[in-house]
């Protein structure tokens, strides 16, 4: 089934986690490991637990 685009349980805002989420383990802030299982287990808990982290991509 597809998801909405918008709303708080829509496609754009886990596009957003995923892209939080790929900083967060390119700058070694989160593991893999816990990025794959926190979009896996509840996505949107994890919006709210890393959408205010504050993220550094590494060059």
């Amino acid at each position: 089934m597809l998801q909405p685009w918008e709303g708080e349980s829509g496609a754009k805002r886990e596009d957003r986690l995923e892209v939080k989420l790929q900083g967060l383990v390119c700058s070694g802030q989160v593991s893999l490991g816990e990025a794959r299982d926190a979009i896996f287990n509840d996505w949107q808990a994890a919006y709210h637990l890393y959408a205010q982290t504050k993220g550094h991509r590494a060059k």
